[in-house]
């Protein structure tokens, strides 16, 4: 008698936004002259702090309590639309450990940016896993936020009039 085991695999994306992020910015402006014409540009120190919440996990295990879930690698993930600006990427604080930011945002669907990969939370509990992290940004015509988190706070300060 012959056994036929039949496996099949699938292959999915579980994208966790933050529950809480908070963003703070200080802006300084300057000109930079080529020839006769002055070019405004800004550099940018950038903190922000937050916490995911490892519910998601625990519902995408429940919704699939009758397979096999091989859990990937989880990675944070920051798109810069103009790698060029990143004067300083610094590191990720995450829980207990420092983390250093790699170039690339680490997805397919999204090129430019940069990703730390992460240890993997438990799967068995949720927990909040605390993050935060500076970033020193230069650019010219706008710098803008997609605080993609349940809650979010912006503030942003600026050195012009």
């Amino acid at each position: 008698m012959v056994s036929v085991v039949k496996e099949v695999v699938d292959y999915e994306k579980l994208i966790i936004s933050p529950s809480q992020l908070t963003i703070n910015s200080e802006l300084k402006h300057d000109i930079r002259y080529r020839d006769i014409y002055g070019i405004p540009v800004y550099s940018s120190h950038i903190r922000l702090n937050g916490e995911f919440n490892s519910q998601a996990i625990l519902d995408e295990s429940q919704k699939y309590k009758d397979k096999t879930i091989q859990w990937g690698t989880p990675i944070l993930t920051l798109a810069v639309q103009e790698l060029l600006g990143i004067n300083s990427p610094g590191e990720l604080k995450w829980q207990d450990q420092t983390l250093p930011f790699q170039p690339s945002a680490g997805l397919k669907d999204l090129e430019q940016g940069m990703h730390v990969k992460l240890p993997m939370p438990s799967t068995t509990e949720a927990t909040k896993l605390v993050f935060s992290f500076e970033l020193d940004l230069f650019g010219m015509k706008a710098l803008k936020f997609a605080p993609l988190a349940q809650n979010a706070a912006i503030k942003a300060s600026a050195d012009w009039t």
